[in-house]
């Protein structure tokens, strides 16, 4: 058998190195920002706790939970969309 991924729309932001500030605002209480280092840690559902890389994308799930994912896998399988879609 084969399958397709069933199409989903997710809200998500690219850690630059310094909008520390703006993926706070974005998870709330699911990651760690250390202010000195420039560290933003992601607290996951089944992974625990990881650190972005510059440039990883975090990514809000359909059930709220948030998770990094590599910039080369994101842009692999995501594509923006309009504002107005969801």
């Amino acid at each position: 058998m084969l399958y397709r991924r069933k199409p989903t729309v997710v809200e998500a932001v690219q850690w630059d190195g310094s909008n520390g500030h703006h993926i706070v605002d974005f998870c709330k209480s699911k990651v760690l920002w250390h202010f000195s280092q420039g560290v933003i840690t992601v607290s996951t559902l089944h992974e625990g706790d990881i650190n972005l890389k510059v440039g990883d994308y975090i990514v809000k799930g359909d059930k709220g939970e948030f998770y990094p994912c590599g910039k080369d896998e994101f842009e692999s399988s995501f594509d923006e969309v309009p504002d107005n879609v969801k």
